[in-house]
């Protein structure tokens, strides 16, 4: 379930992320949100807090901090972290 999540979910929000692309990345929660079951959204939760904070205030830390998770995510696919 976890390698389903970052390449459906994730790996799409680290592109937009890195874009700065603040359109895709709305429309991204929106749809996960009301989508994404609860069992593989709470997979991701703190990656998805870490988003909106830099959706809605559009500070750096929030971005870094949101990939840094992804990046952390993505490592325990390959059980490298």
């Amino acid at each position: 379930m976890r390698k389903d999540i970052f390449d459906n979910y994730l790996i799409k929000l680290r592109e937009f992320l890195e874009a700065d692309d603040f359109r895709a990345i709305d429309y991204s929660l929106e749809y996960i949100y009301a989508t994404v079951p609860e069992k593989e959204r709470s997979e991701m939760e703190d990656i998805l807090q870490e988003v909106t904070l830099y959706s809605e205030l559009r500070e750096k830390e929030y971005k870094d901090a949101a990939l840094d998770l992804i990046k952390v995510f993505e490592g325990t696919l390959s059980g490298k972290e």
